[in-house]
């Protein structure tokens, strides 16, 4: 593939030294297929369910009592192993595609073109920030609450401020907001500044789904040249569902809603709608529309969050390096 990843990554921060170039791309992938219907499939994950069968009980003991409030939290069950990539590295997967996209979207002079490809630069990591989901109530952080910065392919570095939001590392609220700042920065010579926060929260969907939404915003920051502006966006809701029966093994992760994109020196703006269409098409579909400053539209989007997309007749991203098996 013409826009694969290649490189490692590396933390530093609060309670985390340098890491001697681990693999942390494959290794959030590897437990995932691509599913026949569209999505990210993993197969062996129980946790869900196990924390499904855990809010029906409590839910049930609380109808009996006669209450009508529920307050859960959530505990790893240890059924799969928790190793690997810490909170840092799992939050900036999302951003490994930066240098493939944001310089040539800061050196257009076209809001065409340059909101095309932050469009690109956020649809590319989503496979990586769905399986690194870092918010997943049923995974215990392996950092403490504070800075902490990670070093992405190609040089890039993202600066994070976890807050804890006064949750323990042992339980977390499915109820309960999380936060964390971001900034992403090339490598010197980029011209290009990714900067926001996420204010992620946990919905339960019966019998036996999660959808993860977010009300925190993105912004991509041109510094020079013509084309100085900035792109802001808001990120689309993760949903983790069952892949067979509610309380079976296996999960689907799709991405769902819409996201909207806005460019603030031409006016351009871009809606970006996820998942199936009045129940047509894939579940990692990804449609949108790309309109200028009086709403006439100068684009469409297509393709999927699994690659390729398009801009028209032009291939934006044609998907990670290793397709994932089906």
């Amino acid at each position: 593939r013409d826009r694969g990843l290649s490189g490692s990554f590396a933390t530093t921060g609060n309670l985390l030294k340098e890491s001697n170039s681990a693999q942390v791309l494959p290794m959030l992938l590897r437990p995932f297929r691509q599913a026949a219907a569209g999505g990210l499939h993993m197969t062996a994950d129980i946790e869900r369910a196990c924390m499904s069968a855990e809010l029906l009980l409590e839910l049930g003991w609380q109808a009996l009592r006669g209450g009508s409030q529920v307050a859960v939290s959530a505990k790893p069950h240890g059924l799969l192993p928790q190793a690997g990539p810490d909170f840092p590295q799992r939050y900036a997967a999302r951003w490994a595609f930066a240098m493939a996209f944001l310089p040539a979207a800061g050196a257009s002079e076209q809001g065409r073109d340059r909101l095309s490809l932050v469009v690109a630069f956020m649809v590319a990591g989503l496979h990586l920030a769905a399986a690194g989901y870092p918010y997943l109530p049923w995974i215990v952080p392996s950092c403490s609450p504070g800075r902490h910065t990670v070093v992405l392919p190609d040089d890039c570095r993202a600066r994070l401020d976890v807050d804890s939001g006064g949750e323990s590392k042992s339980s977390f609220g499915v109820d309960t907001f999380r936060k964390t700042a971001f900034e992403v920065s090339g490598k010197s010579g980029s011209s290009f500044r990714v900067f926001g926060s996420d204010q992620v929260k946990c919905h339960v969907q019966p019998p036996g789904s999660f959808l993860f939404t977010d009300r925190g915003s993105t912004s991509v920051e041109f510094g020079s040249g013509g084309s100085a502006s900035t792109v802001r966006f808001n990120m689309p809701q993760l949903r983790v569902r069952p892949s067979s029966w509610s309380l079976g093994a296996g999960s689907i992760y799709d991405w769902v809603g819409t996201s909207h994109f806005v460019d603030e020196s031409s006016g351009m703006q871009c809606e970006l709608c996820f998942g199936q269409l009045e129940g047509k098409g894939e579940q990692d579909a990804v449609t949108g529309t790309l309109r200028n400053s009086l709403g006439f539209e100068v684009g469409r989007i297509h393709g999927s969050w699994l690659g390729p997309l398009f801009c028209d007749g032009q291939v934006l991203w044609r998907g990670p390096r290793s397709q994932l098996p089906f």
